[in-house]
């Protein structure tokens, strides 16, 4: 929720320049996680960081009142947006 509230608070033009930002931290992230992932007892290997924080916020949608969601939900349709826009989404693992 700190990101959201981050990037409600930026005009249009800074909010692509954090959700780059964002991006940047996610990736990282996953290069790591991606590391670990089979050495993780439980897991296939096949959920990441960047799902696993999806999920979450699609959780906090559910459960949040309207207007926080249509915000939540615009939130999530940027880093996407985002994720295509700036190459970083291959074909064979685009966020969905």
């Amino acid at each position: 929720m700190v990101k959201l509230h981050g990037y409600l608070s930026l005009s249009g033009d800074e909010r692509a320049a954090y959700v780059d930002g964002l991006l940047d931290t996610i990736t990282a992230w996953r290069s790591l996680d991606t590391l670990h992932a089979g050495a993780r007892e439980g897991t296939d290997g096949k959920q990441n960081l960047f799902d696993i924080l999806r999920q979450r916020a699609i959780d906090w949608q559910k459960e949040a009142e309207s207007s926080r969601a249509q915000q939540i939900g615009e939130f999530l349709l940027a880093i996407q947006l985002r994720y295509v826009v700036s190459g970083r989404a291959d074909s064979s693992r685009a966020p969905q």
